[in-house]
């Protein structure tokens, strides 16, 4: 049960990242497409602060609750 829920919180994060990815990518577009080329590198910049940067300590706490989780597991298999 708790393999199962580590990996569901893994896909979890997956999917997160992709969404984030996807934001990223049609963000670059949309400065392509309305902005001045100056302004590109600006606008993914801030994207990936926001969208990544302001994710970083879920994901440290996730990590924690994985590797704490894992170490359990390891205690209860031969």
């Amino acid at each position: 049960m708790k393999k199962m829920l580590i990996i569901l919180s893994v896909i979890d994060s997956l999917c997160k990242f992709q969404k984030v990815d996807a934001r990223i990518q049609d963000e670059d577009l949309r400065s392509r497409k309305f902005l001045h080329p100056v302004s590109y590198s600006r606008v993914i910049r801030e994207c990936e602060a926001r969208l990544v940067e302001d994710y970083i300590p879920y994901l440290q706490g996730e990590c924690r609750q994985m590797v704490k989780d894992e170490k359990i597991i390891g205690m209860f298999m031969c």
